[in-house]
């Protein structure tokens, strides 16, 4: 498989820290702090940005459940989905989004 990009997202689904691939597959101009406190779903065309909150919170909430059941297992905590994100100029990127939670150990 190959990854264009890894961006980890804050719980808000902010952009945590800045992520260079990302910056580059929409085509945004290089900067210090590149995207990071973005909201994710603004880079997401219109029409795939409900869907993507829905689905992150449904994984969140699998997350949460199998956390507090202790049987958390790779399945229930990640999703993947079709998308489109917008470059920097407003077009089209078509991408397919995977989700993971993981807990932070820091």
């Amino acid at each position: 498989g190959m990854c264009d990009a890894v961006v980890r997202l804050r719980f808000d689904y902010t952009i945590e820290r800045h992520s260079p691939q990302l910056a580059a597959l929409l085509i945004h101009a290089p900067s210090a702090s590149g995207l990071e406190g973005v909201p994710f779903q603004d880079l997401l065309h219109e029409d795939d940005r409900t869907i993507f909150c829905e689905r992150l919170a449904d994984s969140t909430k699998a997350s949460t459940a199998s956390e507090s059941s202790g049987t958390a297992t790779h399945a229930n905590v990640s999703c993947s989905m079709p998308g489109n994100m917008r470059d920097s100029l407003g077009n089209r990127v078509r991408v397919q989004l995977f989700h993971t939670s993981v807990q932070d150990v820091n």
